[in-house]
């Protein structure tokens, strides 16, 4: 786990500048989007960012933020690994292809 998250940590200080901080969402700013969806909170410019971008889905009583424009759940920095292990599990274990196809599906 910690080679993947070096390894995604150096890809994204390769990207350009501009686009470092918008490649992921950690979990702090996952919590930050969930106010101004909730409750409607934070300032007008990041209220209709997050209105804009994201839309706040309930599944058995608990409130996930989904993808507006593409209807996925978003998946932090954090889950990242994870969700990835997961995926290639239910696959079975059967490379990169069929993997990312499952990630596609499930997210």
């Amino acid at each position: 786990m910690k080679l993947f998250y070096e390894k995604l940590d150096a890809h994204i200080q390769n990207m350009n500048e501009k686009f470092r901080n918008k490649f992921v969402i950690k979990q702090a700013m996952y919590e930050g989007i969930v106010l101004p969806l909730k409750e409607g909170w934070g300032s007008p410019k990041f209220k209709f960012w997050a209105n804009s971008n994201f839309k706040l889905v309930t599944i058995r009583e608990q409130q996930i933020v989904y993808g507006a424009k593409n209807n996925h759940p978003v998946v932090t920095y954090e889950q990242m690994y994870s969700k990835l292990k997961e995926s290639h599990e239910r696959v079975g274990h059967h490379g990169r292809d069929r993997t990312w196809r499952e990630v596609r599906s499930f997210s």
